[in-house]
């Protein structure tokens, strides 16, 4: 919604529907024989959301998600052992269907502005992307998409030529 509000340059929304819901993690869908912790859990190895396997993959690198888990960057060497210690004691280490979870694995957000303009906006947790963006931009002379990352690039298609261009921000600035 930030990007949103931003690349509309501040305009006023006129009109805003939401619909969203948490349809996934929950009680009622937590796996046969699944205990409350991931790291003690027996099917860890095959769960698609084991803490184990979102935070202590190969190589374990100071970054989101696992940055939010714990804060260790005084002693990098020692960061592993203190964050499998963290996931067994603290919320990052419940089994994702016996959270207290309320937030949305769904939604979508359609905006009208008050020049017309209208922009939606899909949220979903079930993406092979963790915590990223994909945009797509599209209006009456092509599009723009964009993955999201801070080094680009950021392809643009124009319907007069039926080519795409790849830009990179960073690159183009003074």
């Amino acid at each position: 919604v930030d990007l949103i509000y931003y690349w509309m340059g501040g305009r006023d929304a006129v009109n805003i529907n939401s619909v969203g819901s948490l349809q996934h993690f929950n009680k009622k869908n937590k796996p046969e024989n699944a205990t409350d912790r991931c790291l003690s859990c027996p099917l860890k190895q095959t769960c698609v959301y084991s803490a184990e396997k979102i935070y202590l993959s190969e190589p374990v690198i100071k970054q989101w998600p696992m940055s939010v888990v714990c804060d260790i960057e005084d002693n990098p060497v020692k960061y592993p052992g203190v964050l499998r210690k963290t996931l067994e004691t603290s919320p990052y280490g419940r089994c994702v269907y016996e959270c207290d979870n309320d937030v949305c694995d769904t939604q979508m957000v359609n905006f009208m502005f008050d020049n017309g303009a209208v922009a939606n906006l899909t949220m979903t947790a079930f993406t092979s992307q963790v915590c990223e963006r994909y945009t797509r931009i599209t209006g009456s002379q092509g599009e723009l998409v964009w993955n999201g990352s801070s080094f680009g690039p950021i392809r643009v298609y124009k319907f007069s030529t039926g080519m795409w261009e790849e830009v990179f921000p960073d690159a183009r600035a003074p």
